[in-house]
């Protein structure tokens, strides 16, 4: 009765604080209203008094915005983040309802059920174009201030014997494994652009079919944490998946920008080089061995700083936090990759930064990654939920279907391939 009482309040909670987000979009409407006709009248007043007055003769409007007032609503000051705030709010409601009902949480993912609540927060907003404009979900807002903290996590709090003791499976999956998803979505969708498949005009070359294989292919890591932390899965299992969603990054990232560039070539008809394709395999190398010497770097200069903080024990988190973060910026500035550039900080600070710090440090640092990361996969499922909503796209059957079967296809055929390759390589539990 007590465990119904409080899912009751609860849901009781979240509809309240939903019906808050509709307020404020209406509020939100009212103070634009009012901000634009007080400009207009101001406007106006002006124009009539250009040539019959002195500049000290002033309107009952100007008056009316130099007087003191004991409270007035000027909501666009705190527009997005208040509402940010307010809809993290929300989602946070919405996991306590998830997690406080075990027959939604046996069925359904967390993730799954944060993307839905995407969708029903994108056409609330939706109603309210003033405050849709401003609250957006862009590459720079993921990349930069969402990813870090998760991969940070990842890499600190990372099972380092089993990590390194199968990293030879993992490369197999990352490298061997993201190649061959590519390249056979690829020749598979170009298969299909030519036989007439898609609706796009005049087809899709092989060099865009590449573009979106790269895109289809990789392993999210974002996905994998949040769905494999969820269910508890064998640590042997999570610890391949996990480093192949991680060290595929790299090669990801290095096919994605060589179909770019080639595609580049191919809409102005420049030849596409021998020495181009060598530039490209020796990227793959700069991006990976790059972030991590970065990240190296960045974890040894944390530690460095930790053996000076015997006095200062509250310093300890925040060179965690900023060293990992500044790991990852600065791999970005060369655009190699920050993944594993956090991931290697994180894995140098925990095996070096850890004995520096006392224990309260230690049990601080691990909560504080925990929260953040845990905050950041929250706010992405439920913007992917928002995004889907708000955003504009040219829907094509063909193409869509056939990436999807494919991906699925050729993954497993691949996964079962490798599984059979890394038996008797890989370090028992």
């Amino acid at each position: 009765m007590k465990s119904f009482e409080r899912r009751a309040q609860l849901y009781a909670l979240c509809a309240l604080l939903l019906c808050l987000v509709v307020a404020v979009n209406h509020v939100n409407g009212a103070d634009d209203g009012q901000t634009s006709s007080a400009n207009d009248n101001v406007s106006d007043s002006g124009h009539q008094r250009s040539d019959n007055t002195s500049h000290h003769n002033t309107t009952d409007e100007e008056h009316e915005h130099i007087a003191i007032h004991v409270a007035r609503l000027d909501f666009a000051s705190v527009r997005e983040p208040f509402v940010i705030a307010l809809v993290v709010l929300v989602t946070a409601v919405v996991k306590l309802i998830f997690h406080s009902s075990e027959k939604i949480s046996s069925y359904i993912p967390e993730s799954c059920l944060l993307i839905s609540f995407g969708f029903v927060v994108g056409g609330l907003i939706k109603l309210s174009p003033n405050i849709e404009e401003h609250f957006k979900f862009t590459p720079t807002v993921f990349f930069h201030y969402l990813l870090p903290p998760i991969v940070l996590e990842a890499g600190y709090l990372m099972h380092k014997r089993y990590f390194f003791g199968n990293l030879g499976s993992i490369l197999m999956y990352a490298v061997i494994g993201t190649l061959w998803n590519t390249f056979a979505v690829a020749l598979c969708l170009y298969g299909v652009s030519a036989a007439g498949g898609v609706s796009v005009s005049g087809g899709l070359s092989f060099v865009e079919c590449m573009l979106m294989g790269t895109i289809i292919a990789a392993v999210d890591p974002v996905a994998v944490l949040a769905i494999f932390d969820e269910v508890h899965v064998n640590l042997l299992l999570y610890i391949l998946v996990f480093g192949e969603s991680l060290l595929n990054d790299a090669v990801s990232v290095v096919l994605y920008r060589t179909a770019e560039t080639f595609v580049k070539f191919e809409k102005y008809n420049l030849p596409i080089t021998g020495d181009q394709i060598v530039l490209a395999i020796v990227s793959f190398f700069t991006i990976s061995l790059g972030g991590t010497a970065i990240g190296v770097v960045w974890g040894m200069a944390a530690s460095f700083i930790t053996r000076f903080t015997d006095h200062v024990r509250v310093i300890e988190t925040l060179m965690v936090i900023i060293c990992g973060y500044l790991a990852y910026l600065t791999a970005e500035i060369f655009h190699f990759s920050g993944i594993m550039s956090a991931i290697a900080c994180g894995v140098v600070m925990r095996h070096y930064l850890n004995p520096n710090v006392s224990g309260k440090s230690r049990t601080t640092i691990k909560y504080t990654l925990k929260m953040l990361s845990s905050a950041s996969e929250t706010v992405v499922f439920m913007f992917l939920g928002f995004a889907s909503i708000s955003s504009k796209f040219e829907w094509d059957t063909g193409l869509v279907l056939g990436t999807l079967v494919f991906a699925l296809i050729f993954r497993f055929l691949g996964e079962s391939q490798f599984v059979l390759l890394a038996r008797g390589h890989t370090v028992s539990l």
